[in-house]
């Protein structure tokens, strides 16, 4: 008898993914159904195009009404959609759409990032319907995306002082009877994920997806599954590792079935997801700076950082894995004050 096939934690996410997407496709008509066909050709992943159809279930439950009516929305439909149509969409999006949740009348706002994204999923959809001749009208290319100044849009990160403190914040405690006892049983683990982003610029997703055997302690590095599930080597200095030892040391008298392969184990003994990372990096920085905070936001002033020291884009790019050197040179190159200081007066204007 054949016995059934483990699934990683990258097939089972993209497993679910592909059930949440069947599930949505489900309510929309059969054209969305070839465009999400046409974004697999180009090789998108199953997140991506699953992001795409979130954002276009609440464009066509905008022009139906409801959910049970969005299958009828016609091409001749969208045909006939003008300019003004699209831009009360996004001012929609702006006012607030309400829903219902066990009885819960709620109330969802976009802000400009999210309304950017919901038009450029909209003018996708709108671009593959026109090149296709299953339409002849494309006014989508009318309208222009939600203006988001560069100060709101930078990426945020933790100065020297901050990185410093929030490194130490597992040793520290929580000022919590409660919480301290609980962290006596995850001090390494979290010194170790911390440690991590600051000192690799993982993303998250790619942490909790590691497994023990994708992890070489003697040879410092570490193999992760970029976005698109492309396999990469990454490299760690001594101090990480030393760091990463101590939390194998730990899991290991966790006693454990050998089964369980993930590399980072929450208290459960289960693989650790994002969210609980997510959570546990804001509960630290909640007792620490007062606020929250992301794991991108370590993996951001780790790809600062980085560029700082080498002035390279191009090497910052390939250590946080980057399709496009140009994401990198708008999140990561950015100038602070004193840089701008440091180049004033370099170019003279005359002999």
């Amino acid at each position: 008898m054949t016995q059934p096939r483990n699934f990683d934690y990258f097939e089972e996410r993209d497993l679910i993914n592909r059930e949440q997407l069947d599930a949505l496709l489900s309510m929309l008509p059969e054209y969305c159904s070839e465009y999400i066909l046409s974004l697999e050709s180009r090789g998108l992943a199953t997140s991506t195009r699953l992001g795409y159809i979130k954002d276009l279930t609440v464009f066509f439950e905008y022009l139906a009404g409801s959910c049970n009516e969005m299958k009828k929305i016609s091409l001749k439909d969208l045909e006939g959609l003008k300019k003004i149509d699209f831009q009360e969409f996004l001012s929609k999006q702006a006012s607030g759409r309400v829903s219902y949740s066990n009885g819960k009348k709620i109330i969802s706002k976009s802000g400009l990032k999210a309304q950017a994204r919901k038009l450029s999923a909209v003018k996708s959809l709108y671009k593959f319907l026109f090149d296709n001749d299953m339409i002849a009208v494309n006014n989508s290319t009318k309208v222009e995306s939600p203006k988001i100044s560069s100060i709101d849009s930078s990426i945020k990160r933790l100065d020297t002082d901050e990185k410093n403190e929030f490194l130490d914040a597992p040793d520290r405690g929580m000022s919590n009877q409660h919480h301290d006892q609980y962290l006596k049983n995850t001090l390494e683990r979290d010194r170790a994920i911390i440690s991590m982003f600051l000192a690799t610029g993982i993303r998250v997703s790619e942490l909790v997806g590691l497994n023990l055997e994708d992890v070489n302690l003697n040879k410092l590095c570490f193999d992760v599954q970029r976005k698109g599930g492309k396999k990469e080597r990454l490299y760690m200095g001594q101090d990480l590792a030393d760091i990463l030892y101590a939390w194998l040391f730990k899991r290991e008298a966790m006693g454990l079935p050998k089964s369980q392969q993930a590399f980072f184990i929450s208290l459960q003994r289960n693989r650790m997801g994002v969210s609980a990372v997510e959570k546990m990096i804001s509960k630290y920085a909640q007792a620490v700076f007062g606020k929250k905070l992301s794991p991108h936001r370590l993996r951001a002033t780790y790809g600062t950082e980085l560029y700082k020291i080498t002035k390279d884009i191009y090497k910052v790019a390939t250590a946080l894995g980057h399709s496009s050197v140009e994401t990198t040179r708008k999140h990561y190159a950015d100038f602070d004050e004193n840089q701008k200081k440091e180049i004033a007066g370099q170019v003279r204007v005359g002999h």
